[in-house]
């Protein structure tokens, strides 16, 4: 079994915290639903599903599926 990308299963859970299909260039800026309690809840989700604490100083940084996906990958996430 081919085991799924970081982007992959960041986008799904995206999608399930921002409850709309979202794009790899889904960003708070382009992305109705993805509002200041939007934005937390899914920096929460990341950190549960990916085992990596994400430091609160970043996340206002982290506020695009590629800048998240970006800091994962950066952080060595299986």
């Amino acid at each position: 079994m081919e085991s799924r990308s970081v982007l992959d299963r960041l986008l799904e859970l995206a999608v399930a915290v921002l409850g709309e299909p979202v794009s790899p260039e889904a960003s708070r800026e382009n992305t109705e639903a993805w509002n200041s309690l939007r934005h937390i809840e899914l920096l929460f989700a990341v950190e549960e599903a990916f085992g990596c604490p994400i430091p609160p100083e970043l996340w206002p940084q982290l506020d695009s599926i590629q800048a998240i996906a970006s800091w994962l990958e950066g952080a060595h996430v299986p």
